[in-house]
């Protein structure tokens, strides 16, 4: 298995839904030049792409991870996140030559777990996409929590991604120390046990990082509203949705996008309000969450962000209204 090399035209801002179509149902050599044009107009593709990512033809999964491998936009690695798990070994296979081609540490912890795939051509990239990503330290149970929880409070993001990644990997281990950091002194240790403790996703974890949403740090109300999300707890509505007035735009647009993974009918008007919000990315997250959450109250609101002047927002409201 080897990816396709992908030779890019210089359309100009192509008709999306028709290529999603060529993508879904074209042959070969159709899908390959819709994906082409996805990869040029990378910020009109993603949701749409996000739409069918459950498809059922792994072909078509196989080809939105090629093209959100080579699309830099900040939903991409979340996206492809949701592929590593795939059943067919081509499209985790090509998720994974995707995930190292975009060079984000958000992906060594998941690629950690997949070390054991059953397939032999996975585990073989994966093992090269760790290395690509910079990880280079011994398997998690050699190394001990006291040294893991040093190393998330180092200067050096790199090495801080790294044990996080390690923590995350090692589950409910991890936890109750993630749980002592969160409320330690330094700023940096909190927030990665605040991302740490998202990626393992356990409840008990869901009031700490509720109130890390108060943190004084940005980055740490950051991490806490994303985790929570990932946590997926509705105990988490009422903090996020005070978030969401938040003075950091990205805590706005974490709180916003982990409201619309919850899917609480409680985040609807508090989304609603945050459409008219002065952070374009924002606004997006809120449109998409919208979309998500499928509360036809929504429709007026979303159909003002039609005139938005960021197309990526545009986007983002008509695929909303599509689901109203």
């Amino acid at each position: 298995m080897t990816e396709a090399e992908l030779v890019v035209p210089s359309d100009a801002t192509p008709d999306v839904d028709a290529l999603i179509i060529d993508l879904r149902t074209g042959d070969t050599e159709t899908r390959s030049r819709a994906a082409q044009v996805l990869i040029k107009h990378g910020p009109f593709a993603v949701d749409s792409l996000s739409e069918i990512i459950q498809d059922d033809d792994p072909a078509v999964r196989q080809w939105i991870a090629i093209v959100m491998g080579n699309i830099n936009h900040p939903r991409a690695v979340k996206l492809l996140l949701t592929l590593l798990k795939d059943e067919n070994a081509t499209v985790r296979f090509h998720t994974v030559l995707a995930l190292s081609s975009l060079n984000d540490t958000r992906a060594i912890a998941p690629l950690i777990e997949m070390q054991m795939d059953p397939d032999h051509e996975v585990r073989v990239v994966v093992a090269e996409a760790l290395k690509e990503l910079g990880y280079t330290e011994p398997t998690p149970t050699e190394r001990p929590l006291d040294e893991l929880f040093d190393d998330i409070k180092d200067k050096e993001i790199k090495n801080r991604d790294l044990a996080a990644a390690e923590l995350a990997a090692q589950g409910e281990r991890a936890i109750e120390p993630l749980l002592v950091e969160l409320n330690g002194t330094d700023a940096n240790g909190r927030e990665m046990a605040a991302r740490v403790l998202g990626e393992i996703g356990n409840p008990r974890s869901v009031d700490p990082l509720v109130v890390a949403l108060n943190d004084e740090s940005d980055l740490v109300r950051e991490s806490a509203a994303l985790a929570l999300g990932a946590v997926n707890d509705t105990r988490a509505i009422p903090g996020l949705i005070a978030a969401l007035n938040d003075t950091s735009s990205y805590v706005r647009e974490n709180a916003a996008q982990s409201l619309g993974q919850i899917h609480d009918s409680r985040a609807v008007e508090p989304l609603i309000g945050l459409l008219s919000d002065s952070d374009a990315d924002v606004r997006a997250a809120a449109a998409r969450s919208l979309g998500e959450l499928g509360d036809p109250r929504a429709a007026d609101q979303l159909k003002t962000l039609l005139e938005d002047e960021m197309d990526y927002v545009r986007e983002a409201a008509r695929m909303a209204l599509e689901t109203l």
